[in-house]
């Protein structure tokens, strides 16, 4: 059946439908002909029971003794000859035996023994009278026989019923031609009913079958063929589509247009997606490579803050240390303008004091001296910070945008540099200028014991010379102060450059780990792609 067409389908669909309709119109004639019996069965019965009942009361005269047998059979008889209710129905009597007792119709053939005879068509009817009333006693039996005068027979219905005591067949018989003619009547209603529905039918069923393969597009077995094509991978439209372009071959054509479409860009897609996965996974590698190259410079330069830490830290204990020394120095530039006061009243004396003054000044320009070696020391760290401070903000300009705070740092750091250089020079101008004033000092004192006489106003000049020298000091002392917390606030700069350094080689290691797993979801995507590559493959458009 499924390599049938449509037609072919609809043939078969109507064949079985008009068997049916033969069919149920044969079963209805039938039933029509048993209802049409109905009528002639009931009126023969009720007329054999009336025949038996007049029987009967013969048969009760025969048992009052009021009749013998025979006369009580002769009588009945003579009772049932008479009677007419059809111009052609009237009663019959047989024996169990077959011989005709009483034939209203056929007198001729009373006495004559009727078994092994049959009617027109070959029926033995007689021994059916027999069977019937002996079996069941009572029943219908149908039968062909001419009519009075006829020689072509017609079909009759008979009832008999059997006498007991007398052995005797009681019956009446009826033609039930009408009942035929009825059914024959009845039969071409039906054919022609029949027939009319058949070629409406057909009509139908070919308009049908018509707009099915024009809604179709074509018959089922071809569109099946293209729908197992398409689901082998086949989604060629090399197949022609006639009539209807609203069909559903047409919109299973333009289906597999529309799918062929999508697998060539889902196939381009995948095949982009695989380069462009696999230019990811190599920029993904060289990024991770490089971050790890990064790593290892901010780790090395690291390192040189550390170094540089260190640097600072030993500049601020030689700032601690010289500020040390400027707060001895400010004590003892206290202490000669206090013997200076006290030589006013120790002029007798002027020798001897001038004598310890010249040695303590000679000491206080060795001190000077030593503060000059000190501040030189200080000037070339301030010069080797502000290198450092120079190649930290070098490094951080590499490092971009994260090493942008770091540059912020770097960048104090040169000026506090730069701060404790300028300090230094003027520190050194002074503890020149000191150094000068101490040597004259020394020249003074040296003159002092042949020019005693001028010893008081020599040694107020003194006096005011040290207290020039202690206030220089003092002031020597305060930028000394300013130097070490410049340093401090630089070890705590070069300290918060340390720590993001740090940060820095942290996210340059979280960077390189990212780009490691980036570069493998990328060799994972590009897996994908070829996979997907694959699927694709299989479909031919």
């Amino acid at each position: 059946m499924n390599k049938l067409d449509v037609k072919t389908r609809l043939a078969i669909a109507l064949g079985v439908a008009f068997l049916g309709i033969v069919l149920l119109s044969v079963f209805t004639l039938f039933e029509s002909r048993a209802s049409g019996l109905v009528g002639h069965q009931e009126r023969i019965k009720h007329l054999v029971e009336v025949a038996n009942g007049i029987v009967g009361n013969y048969q009760k005269l025969e048992a009052e003794g009021k009749l013998t047998r025979a006369e009580a059979q002769q009588q009945a008889r003579e009772a049932l000859r008479s009677p007419r209710f059809s111009k052609d129905d009237y009663f019959f009597i047989y024996d169990f035996e077959g011989r005709a007792v009483m034939v209203a119709g056929n007198p001729k053939i009373e006495g004559q023994i009727m078994l092994g005879k049959a009617d027109t068509r070959g029926y033995k009817l007689w021994d059916a009278f027999v069977s019937t009333a002996k079996g069941p006693g009572a029943g219908y039996v149908e039968y062909w026989f001419p009519r009075a005068g006829a020689t072509e027979s017609s079909p009759k219905l008979a009832y008999v019923a059997a006498v007991p005591g007398w052995n005797w067949i009681v019956g009446t018989g009826v033609y039930i031609d009408d009942v035929s003619v009825a059914m024959k009547r009845k039969a071409i209603q039906y054919g022609l009913v029949t027939l009319v529905i058949i070629a409406l039918a057909g009509v139908i069923g070919i308009l049908a079958a018509r707009s099915i393969v024009l809604q179709l597009g074509g018959e089922p077995t071809m569109l099946m063929a293209i729908m197992r094509r398409a689901a082998n991978g086949n989604l060629a439209t090399d197949f022609p589509v006639n009539g209807n372009q609203d069909s559903v071959l047409a919109n299973l054509k333009s289906m597999l247009e529309g799918l062929g479409k999508l697998v060539r860009d889902v196939g381009q897609a995948s095949s982009a997606l695989g380069t462009s996965a696999d230019m990811v996974s190599d920029a993904a590698s060289q990024v991770s490579e490089m971050a790890r190259s990064q790593s290892d410079s901010t780790s090395a330069m690291a390192a040189g803050v550390e170094e540089m830490t260190v640097a600072i830290n030993h500049i601020a204990d030689s700032a601690n240390e010289t500020e040390a020394e400027s707060r001895r120095a400010a004590k003892l530039a206290e202490e000669g303008g206090e013997h200076m006061n006290s030589a006013v009243a120790m002029m007798q004396s002027i020798e001897r004091t001038a004598q310890m003054a010249s040695e303590r000044v000679g000491g206080l320009a060795q001190r000077a001296q030593q503060v000059g070696s000190v501040t030189a020391v200080i000037k070339e760290i301030a010069d080797q910070t502000n290198l450092l401070a120079l190649n930290a903000a070098i490094e951080a300009a590499r490092a971009g945008e994260t090493g942008r705070g770091f540059a912020v740092v770097a960048d104090e750091v040169r000026k506090l540099a730069e701060r404790t250089a300028s300090a230094t020079v003027e520190i050194n101008q002074m503890i020149m200028t000191m150094q000068q004033e101490t040597h004259s000092a020394v020249e003074v004192l040296g003159e002092s014991v042949p020019q005693a006489r001028q010893g008081v106003a020599l040694t107020e000049s003194t006096a005011a010379v040290l207290s020039e020298i202690r206030a220089g000091v003092l002031s020597t002392l305060d930028r000394i102060r300013e130097v070490a917390s410049s340093t401090r606030e630089q070890s705590l700069a070069s300290t918060s450059i340390s720590q993001q350094v740090e940060r820095i080689a942290q996210a340059v290691d979280e960077t390189s780990a990212t780009m490691a797993a980036s570069a493998e979801e990328a060799r994972r995507l590009e897996a994908l792609a070829q996979t997907l590559q694959g699927n694709v493959s299989r479909f031919q458009v």
